[in-house]
């Protein structure tokens, strides 16, 4: 799974829905699920004008729900959340080929795609000032969209990159419910899994699909598997559970 590493308390702002697009200096050509890493990097090392304006979003819930909390106590070094990266978008001034629309825009997102026929050719938006204010939004730089944000229950300690690299983790992505109403999730390689004890309050336990097959029986447990030994899982969206 693709991951990027964040410098908090930015990492946060995008794990708990409050900032959608992580501003960078060069773009990517990947698209698909992004793990969110926190850094080691202590937020007391940033100016404290910097500390004053974000530590205002402590209380701060954001769309998924969960509280931002205080700057100092926010995790690093960490996985923090999973996400989907859907897009990045070229900042510049006065977006769009509109003349009476963009000169009255002072900054602006365009998309990078080159393909007049595809959906979002020649779209452009402007950010919020509250993107404004948690992004450098300086023209030339480039913009990451992300959705469907998910805020893992517990972060994943592991030490980061620069750069989008590679988190060997077990990626699940949720496929639907067998015919006896088992949650069945498919891995990178292709591979199906079902929970066969699918318990809020409970750890999952996950078999492979006998043949592979959606409806096919539960077959070999995850936790005999050697490969699989002492390997994070992460769901996506998120983990299915059965409800009483």
């Amino acid at each position: 799974m693709k991951a990027i590493t964040i410098w908090q308390p930015w990492a946060s702002l995008i794990a708990c829905g409050t900032k959608k697009y992580e501003t960078r200096g060069w773009p990517t050509k990947y698209r698909g699920p992004i793990a969110i890493h926190a850094a080691s990097r202590d937020p007391r090392t940033l100016q404290q004008e910097v500390r004053e304006a974000l530590g205002g979003y402590a209380e701060y819930v954001g769309q998924n729900g969960v509280k931002l909390g205080q700057l100092d106590e926010l995790p690093r070094g960490a996985i923090i959340a999973t996400a989907e990266l859907v897009n990045v978008w070229h900042i510049v001034y006065n977006p769009g080929t509109d003349v009476d629309v963009a000169k009255n825009i002072p900054i602006g997102a365009e998309s990078l795609t080159t393909d007049k026929h595809a959906p979002d050719f020649g779209d452009y938006f402007v950010p919020t000032e509250q993107e404004m204010e948690l992004g450098d939004w300086t023209p030339g730089r480039y913009a990451w969209e992300l959705q469907n944000v998910t805020f893992l229950p517990e972060p994943i300690p592991i030490k980061g990159k620069q750069g989008l690299w590679n988190w060997d983790v077990l990626l699940l992505r949720h496929k639907g419910r067998d015919s006896w109403d088992r949650p069945v999730y498919e891995d990178e390689t292709g591979k199906l899994w079902k929970d066969v004890e699918p318990r809020a309050d409970d750890g999952p336990k996950l078999c492979s699909a006998l043949y592979n097959a959606f409806d096919g029986e539960p077959d070999t447990p995850l936790e005999v598997m050697e490969r699989y030994k002492d390997k994070a899982i992460v769901f996506m969206p998120k983990r299915d559970t059965w409800t009483w």
